[in-house]
């Protein structure tokens, strides 16, 4: 009589949700128990968005099909949403267009990730953004319509970034190739605008990070905007708090993110944003078979950080978070959690990046150098080409900052 599979569901397939799946294909494998798991995987979209590249203009390899991956491994794929969690009853609600399905699991991954900072602004309808694949082509669609109009309209020249971040800093400079390199715009026809709250642009980095950021920017002919806070966006102009006003057909919104949780469906340890608190090997404080991994786990990447809301960690974690999941459903040991090497690379356009090393960020590399980093690391955090090559590379083993980690991340 053959044994009834356990069953581990993982809600969310950003990078915390796909690492997750491939890590728990190999370790059932490694454990000869790969014939008594059954994987599901849930997800809103039929892809893997590389959420990170979607400042780029090009988008057409920032989506991965997740069937091709999975089908060849027999995990089960839902296209739909998680309303409801029962972790008493080991049981959710899963909503697919308009049915509705009660799954039991023996296991529990929590991976659905972050998504841009909601605003109450009056007229945010107007706002664009580049947190989605679709929401990215619309912005793009859009520029496009202006250009072939030869920003002829009021406003549709002038591109206001708000928020003065990495991502917001990054869409700028894109930005600014995009029209200048390929839409061939002169840059008399366009201004491109960051606006941010704070008093200055890029504090997160130190005196030498921050002086060779807004250097860049001055170098680009980017206007910077502080203690700037937005209050109204209309179609063709947008006003801040203290009355400024300015004629613009385009206002991207890149203001922090918050995690995708289940805050008010599963009542567990939450901090302040929403993140689901873990121990050391990633599993919500007070389940047993529940892990969360990626933007909505809080975690301690070491003795005294925590890991951050951003694909370098979400990458790593679910490594970690399939292989423990697997671990705990048959009774094997958890690996703790660690991610030491903590590292930030920035994109300001085709001829400038920032690279960084440590909490510190401690400046290593600038210019070409550092953009030469940017492009094998928005390389590596695409899947492999085949689910074999993403299965042994599923491992979980913290980033070193050598050679290996700038070719694959």
């Amino acid at each position: 009589m053959s044994l009834k599979k356990k069953h581990l569901v993982i809600i969310g397939s950003g990078f915390a949700g796909f690492w997750s799946a491939m890590s728990a294909i190999r370790q059932s494998r490694y454990l000869g128990k790969e014939d008594q798991l059954r994987i599901t995987v849930i997800n809103k979209e039929s892809y893997l968005t590389i959420r990170p590249r979607l400042y780029e203009s090009d988008l057409s390899n920032t989506r991965y099909s997740l069937r091709y991956y999975y089908e060849p491994a027999g995990i089960h794929f839902i296209q739909g949403e998680v309303r409801y969690v029962n972790p008493d009853k080991n049981e959710l609600e899963v909503v697919t267009g308009e049915e509705k399905q009660w799954l039991q699991y023996d296991y529990l991954v929590l991976s659905t990730g972050s998504k841009v900072r909601s605003t109450s602004l009056q007229g945010k309808a107007h706002l664009f953004n580049v947190d989605s694949y679709n929401e990215a082509n619309r912005l793009h669609l859009h520029i496009n319509k202006l250009a072939g109009q030869s920003f002829s309209s009021p406003g549709s020249g002038t591109f206001v970034i708000i928020g003065g971040g990495f991502t917001g800093l990054e869409v700028a400079t894109a930005l600014q190739d995009m029209l200048r390199l390929e839409l061939n715009i002169p840059k008399h026809q366009y201004q491109i605008v960051i606006a941010d709250r704070n008093k200055a642009i890029g504090t997160q980095y130190g005196t030498e990070g921050q002086a060779y950021i807004l250097q860049v920017l001055e170098d680009a002919n980017i206007c910077v905007k502080t203690d700037a806070t937005l209050q109204q966006v209309d179609n063709d102009s947008i006003t801040f708090t203290n009355g400024d006003v300015i004629r613009t057909q385009t206002c991207i919104w890149t203001a922090g993110f918050q995690p995708n949780s289940l805050a008010g469906l599963l009542q567990v340890s939450q901090n302040s944003a929403g993140q689901f608190r873990v121990d050391s090997f990633l599993k919500v404080k007070n389940y047993n078979n529940i892990i969360a991994a990626g933007d909505v786990a809080i975690a301690k990447a070491d003795e005294e950080h925590e890991a951050l809301m951003s694909c370098q960690f979400a990458l790593y974690q679910g490594r970690w978070a399939g292989h423990n999941a697997v671990n705990d459903l048959f009774n094997e040991p958890l690996l703790r959690y660690a991610h030491e090497n903590y590292v930030t690379c920035l994109d300001l356009g085709s001829q400038a990046a920032l690279f960084t090393v440590g909490w510190s960020r401690q400046v290593v590399y600038k210019g070409m150098d550092a953009k030469k980093v940017k492009l094998r690391i928005n390389e590596g955090i695409c899947p492999l080409p085949t689910l074999e090559e993403n299965v042994e590379a599923s491992y979980p083993q913290a980033p070193s900052f050598n050679n290996t980690f700038l070719v694959r991340c």
